[in-house]
């Protein structure tokens, strides 16, 4: 999200290092770069370069992420550079931005052949236990052949693998698919046909896993790349099921940026969004509202019990108080969160933090909620942090919300804020198990989480963590934790040696996010290298 633009182009030859055939290592050398950068800058250079002779082994096993296009004997592939000056955007040959990708041809010849093939990873959106996916199969009208001259046919070959050894069951779908082929978690479908014109629909498909309570399992993998870190990859994925589990109580605190930065649209939609969030607590929670700027102005001095007659005062309280004007201080309002919870005693604390910038003192920040959640084990408030616009320390933001237990989201534009806020404030604060713990450190030489402690349980998405690991899984792990009424709770995870799913580009982006986060916060050279 905080990359800058970045253009697309064939790639040029890599230059062999004078020291390349001194070593006792056969091959060529790609000549490094030197100079403090931005660590997203880093992170694209680091990309570009060290891919060919890093990950050659993983990108025959998979596929290279990217576009290839072959016309005529001519063929073009992409990499990634990047674009220091905006306004060289219109002589490039390619452009990569959000939902947006342009890849120019140099040269055509009449009646050739063109052949364009692009890889790519997006998730899966999961919605009231159904999984989809919407892939782009739009085209202009303009790319349709001429009518009657070229049979047009589109053909589409979907293969799901699950994950889970339970039953999928097709939701939906945009285009009509046969199914072909059913084996344990793997489903193939096919979509075949001749069209007069070229589909101008995306393709969506949707299904869902039967379970009727919490579930999941452990996919593993062995290291299939000369990487800095060689260990086997694992991930863990728990399902919510449909079991209708009670939801943890809350004791809820928002915290709102209302900084000079804030002012109009963003602060208006946050508004609005904490207005939804206030309405959707049930009898029996608690909240309290916190502003911020260079000064804190707190809704109550204490944590208000949720009815009609609380949340409509907290409504005109916001009209009245959220007003965007000075900087912004974040410890304060933190720390008098923090204070506000400890009287939270039958309920879950949660602190959903909003801001759109930045301040001096974020090392500390993290430092104070690392001491919290020391000092405080399990009954320490749970941590979201929310993100608006390009301009705040989304590292600061998601190490936060690592540290506390908690989901960190951002959104880049304004229209996108209030809708993306009320998923990230469900996703947290509809807790079904909490304080989950893995029993595999006992079977393993070396178990290590991305993350900086295994989130809780939502009915609104699946438990879905990655790893390294030494050693031998045994057959079976158990993860436990405990429900709402305080009972434990002991969830059976099977687990499963998987060959045909690269594990390692499922996760790369979640791990270079919390990495690069880490490395920030620690400024440690060796995280750095493993960005």
């Amino acid at each position: 999200a905080q990359l800058p633009a970045l253009r697309v182009r064939p790639p040029r030859p890599a230059r062999a290092h004078p020291a390349a055939d001194e070593g006792d290592r056969p091959g060529r050398r790609l000549r490094a770069r030197h100079g403090r950068r931005h660590p997203a800058r880093a992170l694209v250079a680091a990309l570009h370069h060290a891919q060919p002779r890093v990950r050659r082994q993983a990108r025959r096993a998979h596929g290279r992420t990217g576009a290839e296009v072959t016309v005529g004997r001519m063929s073009y592939n992409t990499q990634v550079t990047e674009v220091e000056d905006q306004t060289m955007e219109n002589t490039m040959k390619g452009i990569l931005k959000p939902h947006m990708f342009c890849l120019t041809i140099p040269q055509v010849e009449g009646g050739a052949d063109i052949v364009a093939t692009v890889r790519w990873s997006q998730k899966l959106h999961y919605d009231n236990g159904r999984f989809t996916v919407d892939i782009p199969f739009r085209f202009p009208y303009y790319v349709n052949p001429l009518p009657k001259v070229f049979m047009k046919r589109e053909k589409i070959q979907l293969t799901v693998n699950s994950g889970f050894s339970k039953e999928v069951l097709l939701q939906g779908t945009s285009h009509s698919l046969k199914e072909k082929a059913r084996q344990g978690d793997k489903l193939s479908f096919l979509h075949e046909a001749v069209v007069e014109n070229w589909s101008n629909k995306d393709f969506t498909f949707s299904y869902s896993v039967y379970s009727g309570d919490l579930s999941g399992g452990i996919h593993v993998q062995p290291s299939i790349s000369q990487d800095y870190d060689d260990r086997d990859t694992f991930s863990i994925f728990i399902l919510p099921g449909s079991g209708n589990r009670k939801v943890f109580k809350k004791a809820v605190v928002f915290v709102v940026d209302t900084s000079g930065s804030m002012k109009g649209k963003p602060l208006e939609n946050v508004k609005n969004a904490v207005s939804t969030a206030l309405s959707e607590l049930v009898q029996g929670d608690y909240f309290n509202i916190i502003t911020f700027n260079e000064e804190l102005h707190s809704f109550s001095s204490c944590l208000e019990k949720v009815n009609e007659k609380a949340i409509a005062s907290a409504n005109d309280w916001m009209n009245a108080n959220f007003v965007a004007e000075g900087g912004t201080d974040i410890m304060h309002p933190l720390n008098e969160a923090m204070a506000l919870l400890s009287s939270a005693h039958d309920a879950l604390p949660q602190i959903f933090l909003m801001t759109d910038g930045s301040v001096d003192d974020e090392h500390d920040i993290c430092q104070t909620v690392k001491n919290e959640l020391l000092s405080r084990g399990s009954k320490s408030p749970r941590i979201s942090t929310f993100g608006l616009g390009l301009y705040c320390n989304h590292y600061f933001l998601r190490m936060v919300a690592s540290i506390g237990k908690g989901h960190f989201d951002a959104a880049l534009e304004t229209g996108s804020i209030e809708s993306r806020i009320l998923k990230w404030f469900r996703k947290a604060s509809n807790t079904i198990v909490a304080n989950i713990s893995i029993d595999a450190t006992g079977h393993l030489n070396d178990f290590e989480v991305d993350s900086e402690y295994i989130p809780d349980i939502s009915t609104q998405c699946p438990l879905c963590i990655s790893g390294k690991y030494q050693g031998k899984f045994p057959e079976t792990v158990v993860a436990t934790g405990y429900l709402a009424d305080m009972t434990e709770i002991s969830i059976e995870l099977k687990v499963q040696h998987i060959t045909d799913m690269p594990l390692d580009n499922i996760f790369a982006a979640q791990q270079i996010a919390l990495l690069t986060a880490k490395a920030w916060l620690s400024a440690d050279k060796q995280l750095e290298r493993k960005v």
